[in-house]
C-alpha cells in the first residue's frame, strides 16, 4: 500500500484494539482500579460530570481511535521520510513522545484528568499502551507500506 495515511491510520486503530484489550485484561487479573484511556480522552471535551455517561463512552471511544490513528499516521511519515531501519525502537519513540506531549505538557496545561497524577497504576498502563501502540503502528506501517522512489520525495521534502 502506497498510502502512508491509511496504512498509519490502520496501523494506529489495530494498536488501539489491542492496547484497550490488554488494559482491561491487566486491570481483571492483577485486580486495580485504574482511568481507562476512553474515559481520559472523553475528559478532553466533557466536564467530569457526563464522562461515565453513555455520550461519554461513546465520544471517549472515538477520541481513543483518533488518538491511535494519529499515533500511527506520524509514526508512518517517520518511517516514510527516514527509512524503516530499526522501525520498532522509532515506533516507540515517537509514540512515548506523544505521550510525553499529552501527559507531560497539554494535559496539565488544559487541566485534563489531574486526578490521574495520584494514580500510578494509571500512569504504568498509559506507559505500556504508547509502547503497545508504537511496536503495532510500526510493525503494521513497516510489513504493507510499499516503497516510494526516493525522487518522488525530494518534493516533499
Amino acid at each position: 500500500m502506497r498510502d502512508t495515511l491509511t496504512i498509519g491510520a490502520i496501523g494506529g486503530s489495530v494498536s488501539t484494539v489491542i492496547f484497550l484489550v490488554a488494559d482491561w485484561a491487566i486491570a481483571a487479573i492483577f485486580k486495580f482500579n485504574f482511568t481507562s484511556a476512553i474515559a481520559g480522552t472523553a475528559s478532553i471535551y466533557l466536564n467530569p460530570d457526563y464522562v461515565y455517561t453513555v455520550a461519554g463512552y461513546i465520544l471517549g471511544t472515538v477520541n481513543t481511535f483518533l488518538l491511535g490513528g494519529t499515533v500511527g499516521v506520524i509514526i508512518a511519515i517517520t518511517l516514510r521520510i527516514f527509512g524503516i531501519d530499526y522501525y520498532l525502537l522509532k515506533g516507540i519513540g515517537v509514540a512515548l513522545m506523544w505521550k510525553m506531549l499529552t501527559f507531560g505538557i497539554l494535559s496539565p496545561i488544559a487541566h485534563i484528568m489531574p486526578h490521574i497524577k495520584d494514580e500510578p497504576q494509571t500512569m504504568l498502563l498509559a506507559m505500556l499502551n504508547f509502547f503497545i501502540m508504537g511496536i503495532v503502528s510500526s510493525f503494521i506501517v513497516k510489513k504493507y507500506m510499499k516503497k516510494v522512489r526516493r525522487r518522488h520525495l525530494r518534493r516533499y521534502l
